[in-house]
């Protein structure tokens, strides 16, 4: 990602905090890497928050974010 990103893109993510990875055994597992931080490692955090609850599924409210990076230089 950051190859593709221009010096002054922007990268917008809405995702998980952690991975939720497909198992056989159940629906999805959650391997304990922290995507926000790995995300914050490469870029630069600009904002970040949560959906508003009225938008956002019960069951997905304590899991989410939403986030803008800007390039590290």
């Amino acid at each position: 990602m950051n190859r593709a990103l221009s010096p002054d893109g922007k990268l917008f993510v809405l995702n998980n905090i952690y991975r939720a990875v497909p198992t056989k055994g159940q629906a999805r597992v959650n391997d304990g890497i922290d995507i926000k931080a790995l995300l914050q490692e490469h870029f630069v955090l600009e904002r970040e928050g949560r959906p508003a609850e009225s938008i956002t599924p019960r069951d997905l409210r304590d899991i989410i974010f939403w986030a803008s990076f800007g390039q590290r230089r």
